[in-house]
């Protein structure tokens, strides 16, 4: 072998390295960005998901409140009625109901 063999394989192995080693750079950048980025989406994603959960159980306290306090007004009204009822009756007025 003579030299310029030697030196033609050698700058034809450095220029692979080169080759490989580039893109292998640039995907270890990109890999360690987007591990960043989702790491940051999954922090959010906890966030959002106990926020959630604060709005559902709120949901569910004003759900059962406001159906305790639908209830409170049919227990009136329906005293309302009996007591409409009952002042007819005294009265002998007879309405039609609608």
């Amino acid at each position: 072998m003579n030299e310029w063999t030697v030196v033609t394989s050698l700058s034809v192995v450095v220029g692979l390295a080169a080759a490989v080693a580039g893109p292998l750079v640039k995907l270890n950048g990109t890999i360690s960005r987007l591990s960043t980025i989702l790491e940051h989406v999954l922090v959010r994603l906890d966030k959002l998901e106990g926020e959630d959960e604060k709005l559902r159980t709120k949901g569910e306290e004003m759900e059962r409140l406001l159906g305790i306090r639908i209830d409170g007004q049919d227990k009136r009204l329906n005293h309302c009625e009996n007591r409409l009822a009952l002042l007819e009756r005294m009265k002998g007025a007879h309405y039609e109901n609608d």
